[in-house]
């Protein structure tokens, strides 16, 4: 028995060196954003000091410097932002199209012959190959695990994507398979575990993915189950009744200061350097005042009334309205993405799970149901995976589930259990 995968290259692209000055102006701006983030939650929340002085002093002076260069190019600010998140938007575009459309490939091949010897190998597409042999009892389990692929000259999020290994007795994981689509990566994992007679596992995950394979309450009663707390969430509701379970979202006041936080955190970083921008700019003029005074030996004073106009008197301009308006449309569109509705009906024949999806295409916004109808007894996992992006997964062997977009993980864990819970129940009648 052979199988055979492919897994693209994650080569860099040509023009990533010439990009370097923005990138690290990039970096050093989102490090002076999480700072703040730190210090408003650590310090003004959690009531913790931030002890590193070392970094705080690195830190500071990385902004003096960005605050006087600010302040030499404060009429072109905004002009600077814009092109600049025009670059950033470009390569990730490029990267993501050399990504998924790559026609150099990682060639994978395991070969399985009747002695129970067997062969893995992978070529690389520069020709490099590596080999490795072993009997099928060193086998332990099939290895499934999500990544979110890193890259171009930002070294952004650019793809989720699905790995699917084999793991040894010696915990070697050897790879067999990358794929975008979890469904795809899962059919494989399956294809080779039922070849092989052993488990699949996920990658830092809770949950099962055996229902098919035994009693469902064996599984819910498992030895290693005995200890599982049942996770209250006040977002995720349970409606019951003899014949349908209905788990799904539920919208809190409480959620709402997740909501904005989660947004904020997400899709919040133009808005930032927007106001941070105007802020630095007028602190940039007080050093380079307070320099210049100092050159000349004259008495140094300081007027922080430029710096407090950025509050009490803004003086925005027509760019800067743009900008705004560019930066509150993106946290909209997030905060549309997250709020979008999740809900999961079971009952004995079926486990119905419908997900409203808000999906940006380069040009369009289209809002989209996903609607899926799976045989109770087809159901093969629902797993709750942790890393290294929350998500809740319910799978067969022709479909896929996915929630994501929850605030907390005892959301999914709570989901998690509800969901193991109705199937327990409804495959016993």
């Amino acid at each position: 028995m052979k199988f055979q995968g492919q897994i693209p290259n994650h080569d860099e692209a040509f023009y990533t060196n010439f990009l370097l000055p923005i990138v690290w102006l990039k970096r050093g701006l989102e490090s002076i954003q999480k700072y703040i983030n730190n210090v408003i939650w650590s310090e003004l929340i959690a009531g913790e000091t931030l002890d590193n002085d070392f970094l705080n002093f690195i830190l500071f002076i990385v902004f003096c410097l960005l605050s006087i260069a600010t302040y030499r190019f404060q009429h072109y600010h905004i002009q600077i932002i814009f092109i600049c998140s025009i670059i950033w938007y470009l390569d990730k575009i490029f990267t993501q199209q050399r990504y998924f459309n790559s026609k150099k490939k990682t060639i994978t091949s395991l070969v399985h012959t009747k002695d129970g010897n067997v062969a893995w190998s992978m070529t690389s597409s520069q020709g490099e190959t590596r080999q490795l042999k072993f009997h099928e009892n060193n086998i332990n389990y099939i290895h499934i695990k999500s990544i979110v692929f890193v890259g171009g000259a930002f070294k952004e999020p650019i793809a989720n994507a699905w790995q699917v290994a084999i793991c040894l007795n010696d915990d070697q994981k050897l790879l067999m398979y990358e794929e975008f689509s979890s469904i795809d990566a899962i059919n494989h994992a399956l294809e080779l575990a039922d070849h092989f007679n052993i488990y699949l596992k996920f990658d830092d995950s809770e949950g099962y993915t055996n229902y098919t394979d035994q009693d469902i309450h064996t599984i819910i009663n498992s030895p290693d189950k005995l200890s599982r707390k049942i996770v209250g969430s006040n977002s995720i509701k349970l409606t019951k009744t003899a014949k349908n379970w209905h788990i799904y979202f539920y919208w809190t006041i409480n959620n709402s200061w997740k909501f904005f936080g989660k947004v904020l955190h997400d899709s919040g970083f133009l808005l930032f350097v927007l106001i941070i921008s105007r802020f630095m700019s007028r602190f940039g003029e007080m050093l380079d005042t307070m320099i210049a005074y100092y050159k000349a030996e004259q008495v140094i004073y300081l007027n922080f009334n430029g710096i407090l106009g950025v509050f009490t008197n803004p003086q925005l301009s027509v760019n800067d309205w743009l900008g705004i308006m560019s930066a509150i449309a993106l946290i909209i569109i997030r905060g549309a993405q997250i709020s979008q509705s999740k809900h999961i009906y079971i009952d004995k024949h079926q486990l119905k799970g419908i997900v409203n999806k808000l999906r940006l295409p380069i040009m369009t916004t289209v809002k989209a149901k996903e609607v899926h109808h799976f045989n109770l007894h087809d159901v093969k996992g629902v797993v709750f995976i942790k890393k290294p992006e929350p998500l809740f997964l319910i799978y067969d062997r022709k479909q896929a589930l996915e929630i994501s977009d929850l605030f907390q993980e005892k959301d999914y864990r709570s989901l998690l259990n509800n969901t193991e819970d109705a199937i327990a129940y409804f495959k016993s009648k």
